[in-house]
């Protein structure tokens, strides 16, 4: 069937002409020969359908038709991609006056939004970011669209950036450093900017430099959880090298992410949740849940690995700028995410998807615990490969 395209910004769909055989129609069929390159940038939406949407009858043995589905997408253009899907089946289920359907029934809704180019030498790499000033960003009526990969843009704050939380997930910006911040430039400024280049270590390693001690848990129960924080209390108590409020802000933060890769990472396909919150289980074989806790001379690091790999940008951008907006409630997820960059002084998540999450957060131990909305954070999402990103020009090709 032929697809239909969306343009960012635009209020309506518009059916993708073509020619040529259905797929499997023949195998002698020559495709190429009827292929139409298409050009998408960031924002731009596909809608993909079989033949079993316009062909579903009523009652009365009417055709559902283009009419109906073409006014469906358009009163829904501005909604989200599952949200659009499910209001078409819904239809599709009312129309024909029962829950089941006839014939094979397919929709998808695909958006654009990321453009990832490869990655050459890494001071190149490095060479290529795009760093946006809050007082430029304001200034700007429109939306921001990178002319590059996401991960390469770094918007500078200049003090409390909440009030724009929700332009940036809608804008997809990931990486946040305040441009004024000692404890910032004492982490080196250009070493934050590079974290978007790949490494197989904790990044704990490279962002607590000089460690003076540390400690790593692994888990291979849920029960665990509780055994690892009273460990974890009682060796940096024993330490003695942070104010009583930043110990707590730490366990809080250690509670939320283990948390978040035992019960909110684990998810199918469908990213559905496997296990219930609280679940008391064993963990698999193949599950790894780690905490690694770094101290430095005046730099505090935790983080929490699982093999996972299924939070996404949109995901975290969402759950920051749900919980801001809405506070924590109860049985919604995404407070968890919210509390770790509200809680820390420096929030750092890397994903390599269904691989890989790893999940860092920073405190200054030379200054008293800040509870803000200053706290800069970085979304670093890799592809399957730790080195070399592939190149994806945006471009569809349709036969």
């Amino acid at each position: 069937m032929l697809p239909y395209l969306k343009r960012r910004g635009d209020k309506h769909w518009t059916m993708i002409e073509g020619g040529g055989l259905p797929l499997g129609k023949s195998r002698d069929s020559d495709y190429l020969s009827v292929e139409l390159d298409l050009q998408l940038d960031i924002g731009d939406r596909i809608f993909l359908y079989t033949d079993g949407v316009v062909e579903q009858e009523s009652a009365r043995g009417e055709p559902f038709g283009y009419e109906r589905l073409e006014a469906i997408l358009n009163e829904n253009a501005e909604a989200e991609p599952r949200v659009l899907e499910e209001k078409i089946l819904a239809a599709l289920k009312a129309y024909g006056g029962r829950d089941h359907f006839d014939d094979d029934v397919t929709v998808a809704v695909l958006e654009h939004t990321d453009r990832v180019e490869v990655q050459a030498a890494r001071d190149e790499d490095s060479a290529q970011l795009i760093r946006i000033t809050e007082g430029f960003y304001r200034g700007q009526s429109d939306h921001f669209t990178s002319p590059t990969s996401r991960q390469l843009v770094v918007f500078l704050s200049e003090g409390e950036f909440h009030d724009l939380l929700p332009r940036l997930s809608v804008d997809g910006i990931r990486r946040v450093l305040p441009r004024d911040d000692a404890f910032y430039h004492r982490l080196g400024w250009e070493h934050l900017l590079s974290q978007h280049q790949a490494s197989p270590d904790d990044d704990i390693y490279c962002l607590v430099p000089g460690r003076v001690a540390e400690r790593q848990f692994q888990l291979t129960h849920s029960d665990d959880k509780l055994f690892f924080m009273e460990e974890g209390r009682a060796w940096l108590e024993e330490l003695g090298v942070m104010a009583p409020d930043q110990l707590e802000s730490i366990l809080l933060v250690l509670d939320e992410m283990v948390e978040n890769s035992l019960y909110g990472a684990p998810r199918d396909g469908q990213s559905r949740p496997f296990y219930l919150k609280g679940t008391t289980r064993n963990l698999s074989e193949n599950e790894h849940v780690r905490i690694h806790l770094a101290v430095g001379s005046d730099t505090i690091g935790l983080s929490v690995t699982d093999n996972w790999g299924t939070l996404t940008p949109a995901i975290f951008l969402d759950h920051l700028t749900h919980t801001l907006a809405k506070g924590v409630e109860a049985g919604i997820g995404g407070a968890g995410l919210y509390l770790m960059w509200r809680m820390s002084d420096y929030l750092q998540v890397r994903v390599t998807p269904h691989r890989r999450t790893q999940i860092t957060t920073l405190w200054d131990l030379s200054r008293p615990l800040q509870v803000g909305l200053k706290t800069g954070f970085q979304f670093l999402y890799h592809s399957e490969h730790d080195e070399v990103v592939s190149h994806d020009s945006g471009r569809f090709t349709f036969h």
